[in-house]
């Protein structure tokens, strides 16, 4: 068991539009600006071998505590549960993961308000499923990764898929795979990324 405390800012900034287009009242200027907070987090953990249950869960005080600026974050609440089997004589391993967040005096009434346009359906809520594979072989020099994350919200995915190969105990070439998409219609990052699948061949040296 352990408790979290930071002070900083959000990784993301915020904006403010200070000029529009006459005509088209399209955004022409911004100022952007970052939301300090706090963050009251818990985190613990259970071992009954093979298996490891995770448990995090945390709490964003925003700056804007009313959560009436639309230039900045308002605060939120954090959670996530991770199950995780590592197979004792291959090293096999496998987790899965359940991540999501809620935003207090969340408002889709401001199509510009940062909260609303980073958000998933035009929810306050966002939840996420994860899971992750990972499989050795040839005395672990070769190794099979898989991992898969779903949004709920916007029904959009990832796929990460690689294959690595040791040569030596600091050289090693790679096979790499990711593909997006959608299970549905809804507009997402992941929808949008959808064209965007990629592979990747390389090599990594250790110095």
């Amino acid at each position: 068991m352990g408790l979290l405390y930071f002070n900083g800012h959000h990784s993301d900034p915020g904006f403010t539009i200070t000029a529009f287009d006459p005509v088209t009242f399209a955004p022409t200027s911004l100022n952007l600006t970052y939301t300090r907070y706090q963050l009251f987090g818990m985190e613990g953990s259970l071992l009954f071998d093979p298996f490891t249950l995770a448990l995090e869960g945390g709490f964003f005080l925003s700056e804007d505590k009313d959560g009436t600026d639309s230039s900045l974050y308002n605060s939120r609440f954090a959670y996530l549960a991770e199950l995780s089997y590592t197979h004792p004589a291959s090293s096999a391993f496998l987790a899965l993961a359940y991540q999501g967040r809620y935003i207090l005096d969340y408002s889709s009434a401001n199509p510009v308000d940062v909260d609303y346009l980073a958000s998933f359906d035009g929810k306050a809520y966002e939840n996420t499923l994860l899971m992750v594979v990972e499989y050795p072989f040839m005395q672990q020099r070769l190794t099979a990764r898989a991992a898969v994350t779903y949004n709920i919200e916007s029904e959009g995915y990832a796929v990460l898929t690689s294959l690595s190969y040791a040569l030596e105990d600091n050289l090693s070439v790679f096979l790499k795979g990711t593909v997006y998409g959608a299970a549905g219609t809804k507009s997402s990052l992941y929808k949008s990324w959808d064209d965007n699948d990629s592979l990747q061949v390389g090599m990594k040296a250790w110095f």
